[in-house]
């Protein structure tokens, strides 16, 4: 170790550090472990200005002093850092505390007086502190491109105004402010983002609204990712459509049993759509009416080519799963883990078995002919035979006489339930 030249240990302590994981507490973080291993570490740690540009914190009901805690880390990385622009996340999952104002204090003046240095903040905090928070805006944020704000209660009575006018190079924003209640405005150039998430990421869903960003959605006319959190059940009725010329990923979790989809999937049209990823928060242990055909109306309506269908622990019936696969005949990844557990997926793999295609012969109405990616999930040992089934019928010689794209990737999910 003692050979090797300082900057190729810089190198590697800049590969050490992993950058977008969990949340981890300040003694945890990957500087500040290199740097404790001997001197010659702690001189190279600290003369590597990359090596402290990510710092993400995590605070819980075990930390005495977080504001002290954080405005000694905060102050470390930033000057460790030199002038690089730098990533901040920062995660409080305790609700709202006195004590832990000092700490939004000090969280406010540092996004000030550093402004034109943030690249990247995200934070999770209680919602009841996000009237103060927002009164670092506006302010220049020259190199901010990614901005996440997610608060963790139900509601927030004093007015809040996030403005990002002045974040000039901000592409992606991803908000969730729970409650009806809410009296939030944010301002930015909606036109110039490429991302954009809504209640996605919440730890309470049931008063999630949606709905309510929907003006702001209709202006997002550069975006090619946009995540929707599906909440409580809301007679919403768009004045009009909502068409995402660029959009290519459309994501949709549920957040609440009393949640329906026809509010927020209703109003779009999304002509470019590639992917779309559907999933929920919670698992549900019988069959529950959450949409009806709205999945499978937005496909046609679209006019899309859909390449990449993912359904995780949502109920999502047969039949809407079939109309889905009909008006994606470029479909090339499909994962079906639906929830409950229990779904009987025999006529599943009976409709995607293609055995059935012989001489020659090939049914223009196949589903799945380009396949080249399949995840199924079952909890019945009686659903194996016919997974096999199809699963040769789509490999190598198989495929070919059917006149279908072969399976490259196929993976089974077993459950097994324990009495």
């Amino acid at each position: 170790m003692e050979r090797i030249p300082p900057e190729i240990l810089a190198y590697i302590f800049d590969l050490c550090v992993v950058r977008g994981s969990d949340p981890l507490p300040i003694s945890a973080q990957g500087p500040l472990c290199l740097a404790r291993v001997c001197r010659t570490w702690r001189k190279i740690a600290h003369s590597y200005p990359r090596l402290w540009t990510y710092l993400n914190i995590s605070f819980s009901e075990a930390c005495d002093n977080p504001a002290e805690d954080f405005s000694k880390a905060l102050d470390m990385w930033l000057t460790m850092s030199s002038t690089l622009p730098i990533s901040l996340t920062l995660t409080d999952r305790q609700m709202y505390y006195s004590d832990t104002v000092d700490m939004i204090i000090l969280l406010v003046h540092q996004l000030k007086w550093y402004s034109r240095r943030w690249k990247s903040i995200s934070l999770q905090l209680s919602g009841s502190y996000f009237p103060r928070l927002f009164t670092f805006t506006p302010c220049d944020l020259p190199s901010l491109e990614h901005l996440s704000i997610t608060g963790d209660v139900l509601r927030f009575q004093k007015r809040a105004h996030l403005d990002l006018t002045c974040a000039t190079n901000l592409k992606s924003l991803a908000y969730g402010a729970l409650g009806d209640g809410v009296h939030d405005k944010i301002s930015v150039a909606w036109d110039r983002l490429t991302e954009v998430s809504f209640e996605f990421t919440p730890s309470w869903g049931i008063d999630f609204r949606v709905s309510r960003h929907f003006p702001q959605l209709a202006q997002c006319q550069n975006i090619v990712t946009c995540s929707l959190g599906i909440g409580e059940r809301v007679h919403f009725r768009a004045s009009g459509s909502i068409t995402l010329p660029l959009l290519r990923t459309l994501r949709i979790r549920r957040l609440s049993p009393r949640s329906h989809i026809r509010s927020a999937i209703d109003p779009l049209i999304l002509p470019q759509l590639q992917t779309l990823e559907i999933d929920a928060a919670f698992l549900v242990s019988r069959k529950t009416c959450w949409h009806r055909h709205q999945f499978s109306n937005l496909l046609p309506r679209s006019s899309c080519s859909l390449e990449n269908l993912s359904i995780r622990d949502v109920d999502f019936p047969d039949q809407e799963l079939f109309r889905c696969l009909a008006y994606s005949r470029e479909l090339k990844s499909l994962c079906f883990m639906p929830c409950p557990r229990t779904h009987d997926i025999l006529a599943i793999t009976k409709k995607l078995d293609v055995s059935s295609s012989v001489g020659g012969r090939h049914d223009v109405g196949r589903l799945g002919a380009h396949l080249h990616e399949l995840k199924l999930a079952c909890t019945s040992e009686s659903c194996f035979e016919g997974i096999m089934k199809m699963f040769v019928s789509r490999f190598g010689k198989s495929a070919r006489i059917a006149r279908v794209d072969a399976l490259r990737r196929f993976e089974l999910v077993f459950f097994r339930f324990v009495d």
